[in-house]
């Protein structure tokens, strides 16, 4: 049995929201460290949330703080060389 498709709306419901977002960003933490661990990459994410005071930092402030000091850097082509924004994003999928 396969899956439901989820319809990408925003969730009325603040329990559910709340809910949907912890089971997400469980899933987004387990996807950056395998990321990291197979591809052997440098890593870091800040998450800030309404659910909570101070942002989360994965994987800790320390290689945060040397990653994104890293990345300011670099030249600025460099850094834009690979970025992509909603706007100039490629869509995938079928046209109907």
């Amino acid at each position: 049995m396969g899956r439901k498709k989820v319809k990408l709306a925003f969730i009325e419901n603040i329990n559910e929201r709340k809910a949907s977002y912890k089971k997400r960003l469980k899933g987004f933490i387990k996807k950056a460290h395998e990321l990291k661990t197979l591809c052997n990459v440098e890593m870091a994410a800040i998450i800030c949330s309404p659910y909570h005071i101070e942002p989360e930092v994965i994987p800790n402030n320390d290689v945060a703080i040397s990653t994104f000091t890293k990345f300011r850097e670099l030249p600025d082509f460099k850094q834009s060389k690979n970025m992509v924004t909603q706007k100039n994003s490629p869509r995938k999928g079928k046209g109907k």
